[in-house]
């Protein structure tokens, strides 16, 4: 609470939505395009950037990600290759489960896209 994290917080999520919303964004759980545009719009304004201590959590979710792949990734492919031969999984159910797991890398890859670009110097306050 010392270092303000909760309104810096606020305000930044406030302005990044605020100009997301309008146009062809109309919904954030389709990020990539529209969606992923303005957020670059947002930081392409002077003084528009991630807070540190929320860079702290994207982080923190990053290394996540990157755990649970190095650690659980071949039982994850175990897992998805036994679907594949599984009898009560029909051609479109099958179809669809990866058609949604496509969407989530793609979704994935649009946001780190605009995180990356934009990401903080946090070591200025370290």
């Amino acid at each position: 609470c010392d270092s303000e994290c909760t309104s810096k917080t606020a305000s930044f999520l406030r302005g990044i939505f605020s100009e997301m919303h309008g146009g062809d964004c109309t919904d954030a759980s389709v990020f990539c395009g529209a969606c992923q545009e303005r957020a670059h719009g947002y930081f392409d304004v002077s003084g528009n950037e991630l807070p540190c201590c929320v860079d702290t959590v994207v982080q923190n979710g990053i290394q996540a990600y990157e755990y649970i792949i190095e650690n659980y990734g071949d039982e994850i492919d175990q897992f998805a290759e036994s679907l594949k031969n599984h009898e009560a999984m029909t051609e479109d159910g099958l179809t669809e489960a990866e058609e949604i797991l496509d969407n989530l890398k793609a979704e994935f890859d649009c946001v780190s896209d605009v995180y990356e670009e934009n990401k903080p110097d946090c070591t200025v306050n370290a």
